[in-house]
This record gives C-alpha cells, sequence and structure tokens, in this order.
C-alpha cells in the first residue's frame, strides 16, 4: 500500500547492515547464512522489486571474498526455490519436501535450475516424531537420497520436534554411511 515509505524503509535497513556484511567479507567465513525464512508465500513481486536486488547486492560482496552463502527456505520451496538460485544464493537451508512441504525431494534439483546449488534439508521436522514409524523414516530418507543427486547436505529440514528420537538421528547417519555419495 506504501511502496515508496517501504523502498525507503529496505534502503534504510540495508544501510545499517552495511559495516556488518563488509566485515563478513573481510573475516570470510566459510558459509554466511541468511535466516530470514523465506517460503513461497512471501515472494512474488515483492521478492522480485525489493528482495532479490538487496540479496544479490549482498551475495556480491559475500561470494567476491570467497564466502558461500546460503538462505532458510522451509516449508512451501515450489515459487521461492527458484527465486532463490536465480538471485545467486549458492544453496538453500531446511527445505522441506512433500508430504510436509509443497514439492517431492527428487523436483527439487530441477526446481532450483542449477547443478551447482546446494540442497540442504529433505527430512521433514515431522519425520522424526513418533508417528512416524522407524520404516517409513527410513524408506523416506533412503528415497531422499535417491532423488536428490549433486551438491546437497542431508539433515532435518527444519526443527525436529521435542518428541523427536535421537535414533532417528542416527538412522540419518546409518543411511548415509551406506550411501553412495
Amino acid at each position: 500500500d506504501a511502496p515508496e515509505l517501504f523502498d525507503e524503509v529496505l534502503r534504510a535497513f540495508e544501510a545499517s547492515t552495511d559495516d556488518l556484511i563488509a566485515a563478513l567479507a573481510d573475516y570470510r567465513p566459510v558459509v554466511v547464512h541468511f535466516c530470514d525464512n523465506i517460503s513461497g508465500e512471501c515472494v512474488s513481486s515483492f521478492w522480485d522489486r525489493w528482495m532479490a536486488p538487496l540479496y544479490r547486492r549482498r551475495l556480491c560482496v559475500l561470494q567476491q571474498a570467497g564466502v558461500v552463502c546460503v538462505i532458510h527456505n522451509d516449508g512451501t520451496v515450489r515459487s521461492a526455490l527458484p527465486r532463490i538460485a536465480a538471485a545467486g544464493f549458492d544453496g538453500a537451508e531446511a527445505l522441506t519436501p512433500a508430504p510436509v512441504g509443497d514439492v517431492p525431494a527428487a523436483e527439487l534439483r530441477v526446481l532450483a535450475g542449477r547443478e551447482d546449488f546446494i540442497l540442504w534439508g529433505m527430512v521433514p521436522g515431522a519425520a522424526f516424531a513418533p508417528t512416524w514409524t522407524d520404516a517409513q523414516f527410513r524408506d523416506f530418507v533412503r528415497e531422499a537420497l535417491a532423488g536428490v543427486d549433486g551438491r546437497r547436505i542431508i539433515g532435518s529440514a527444519d526443527q525436529i520436534p521435542p518428541d523427536g528420537g535421537l535414533q532417528r538421528v542416527k538412522i540419518v547417519s546409518e543411511l548415509l554411511a551406506g550411501a553412495v555419495m
């Protein structure tokens, strides 16, 4: 409703974080994680007009310093993931595939549109809850491993629920150890 005001607020935000981005580029951590919690509900013209240009400027500074840049993207990813990859992020963290999210794990690479893009997550936090049997959990993780190739980090897609058991984390480790990586 107030695009001029919103543009002014974003310019002020960007100016207030310029020193932080410069300090991160000087420090050169391995990864900078943008924890903005992007999902399909908050992209569209808002993303294209305001967020993508801001991210591109930030990514340019950090990536020129050799920093890998990822962003938190859980929940609905169908409309967000292609935009995140196109903006220049190196990867998206907390990717939540169907049945909890809106995209099967096997479609994430195609959706990102880049072979070099890091797909991080793929095991919904809900799968760690006792409502899923160990057999269902194993089958799901196997399917994610088989369907997601290239650069990936397999792990919880966002938070493991309080009643999620540590044995599920061990199952993921065992399946990863047995997988051809």
